[in-house]
């Protein structure tokens, strides 16, 4: 596994616990620009995660773009590819773990929460254009 990508787990795991009976006294939303991707609150404007669930889609959409956006323009394809075979695995790993009844399947969750969000679309429309600069 790549350093960087490692480390941004192991931090992660330091405000979000991958074990069950593991807590933190860490404020999840102090963990760097991760509050950017939680759903806004009630007030309006100020994000908040609120749910493990919330918790858990930001720190997905963290995630890629900590690893992936950030350095596109540095990864080969082989790289990305991997990064987000480590994510989607962390990702599985964390909804089976937090037992969301309202979320069974990975796709599910893509569909609840990532698919329209606008993270993921700008993520999205970044590496399409990469792969066409690549192809040209």
């Amino acid at each position: 596994m790549d350093h960087q990508l490692c480390g941004r787990f192991r931090t992660l795991r330091a405000y979000l616990p991958d074990e069950l009976n593991e807590s933190t006294t860490l404020d999840f939303h102090n963990n760097g620009s991760i509050r950017n991707y939680c759903p806004n609150g009630d007030s309006g404007n100020t994000k908040e995660c609120k749910t493990d669930l919330d918790k858990i889609n930001a720190a997905c959409l963290w995630l890629f773009q900590q690893n992936i956006i950030i350095n596109i323009d540095s990864l080969s394809k082989e790289k990305s590819e991997a990064f987000i075979i480590y994510i989607m695995i962390w990702l599985s790993y964390m909804l089976k773990l937090k037992k969301d009844r309202k979320i069974k399947k990975l796709n599910e969750f893509y569909e609840a929460h990532i698919k329209n969000n606008s993270h993921y679309t700008n993520c999205k429309k970044i590496i399409i254009i990469m792969m066409i600069v690549v192809i040209d």
